[in-house]
């Protein structure tokens, strides 16, 4: 990791791999994005498997904690998504990344209609309802 975190530059942090999660990382990887240029932050080692099979470099643990953000050099991120399962977390993660990281872009998957504007104030550039978004496309089916 020491060796992977000397050259992280220009990277995507993805925070929580689990179904969201992991199913960006893959349209990422399909859309041309080398995996070495994919940081995975989980605190289940299933999903931290999971993520190592597809090349990208990844790290255990709480993704809220400074420590760890600065550990994957959140600063010379190119963008974090944010998918925690949970939308205080998710906010969390926002808020502590935002703290580190001024002009990051943040997207984070909010599952509540309530936290969307909550998430935006912690420093969401986007905030992705994916209930709201599974609503609208069946309506336009």
């Amino acid at each position: 990791m020491s060796q992977i975190q000397k050259n992280l530059c220009g990277h995507v942090v993805i925070a929580g791999f689990g179904k969201n999660g992991s199913r960006a990382a893959g349209e990422l990887l399909k859309g041309g994005l080398d995996p070495a240029l994919l940081v995975v932050i989980d605190c289940k080692e299933e999903a931290c498997e999971s993520a190592r099979g597809l090349g990208a470099a990844v790290v255990q643990g709480d993704a809220s904690s400074n420590e760890l953000l600065e550990a994957v050099h959140i600063g010379r991120a190119s963008r974090l998504i944010v998918s925690a399962g949970r939308d205080d977390t998710g906010i969390l993660i926002v808020l502590t990344a935002r703290a580190l990281a001024p002009q990051l872009p943040i997207s984070v998957a909010i599952r509540t209609q309530d936290n969307e504007d909550i998430a935006r104030h912690a420093g969401a550039n986007r905030v992705i309802n994916p209930v709201a978004v599974t609503g609208r496309m069946l309506a336009e089916a």
